[in-house]
């Protein structure tokens, strides 16, 4: 019974490796131990995640993707959030949503030629209406809209706008 916990252990030990290896994006390595080469997970005894147990309840699905985050709806997410301003027309509040992309855009070194920067402005503008369009949609305003939102909401997009490096 001690030689069962004390694998259980191990291989609880692995899959933390395992983890912190996938999050710092190294490569996983296949185990070499007797469970990877058995071929039916039933006849390891573990289960497989997703797939009911006797007990009925699921078992968690590993994520191995990491979330990649738009840089363009989290400023326009931090903007929409942090408007105080009732009077700003819509073609201001998006001027400064594109403005703040465009200054995220050289931080991250990323140039922009002269000859094309005003082309991706009306598209990035576009982007943005369209996406206020669909965001605010229902609302007459987006005082209304901002009403609505919930703190959980409010504290995901100010998380994802720290990870773009804005503080």
């Amino acid at each position: 019974m001690t030689a069962i916990k004390d694998r259980l252990q191990e291989i609880k030990a692995e899959d933390r490796q395992e983890n912190d290896d996938t999050r710092k994006g190294l490569s996983e390595t296949p185990r070499e131990d007797s469970m990877s080469t058995a071929k039916d997970p039933a006849s390891t005894g573990v289960k497989a995640p997703g797939v009911k147990t006797k007990a009925g309840r699921k078992t968690r699905a590993k994520t191995e993707k990491p979330v990649k985050i738009d840089p363009l709806f989290a400023i326009f997410e931090q903007h929409l959030l942090n408007f105080q301003d009732p009077e700003i027309n819509r073609k201001t509040f998006i001027a400064k949503v594109v403005a703040d992309y465009l200054s995220y855009l050289r931080k991250m070194n990323v140039t922009v030629p002269k000859s094309l920067e005003q082309p991706i402005v009306e598209e990035l503008a576009e982007q943005v209406n369209t996406i206020l369009v669909k965001r605010i949609y229902g609302c007459f305003s987006i005082e209304e809209y901002r009403k609505s939102i919930t703190p959980t909401i409010r504290r995901r997009a100010r998380t994802r706008y720290s990870r773009l490096g804005f503080r």
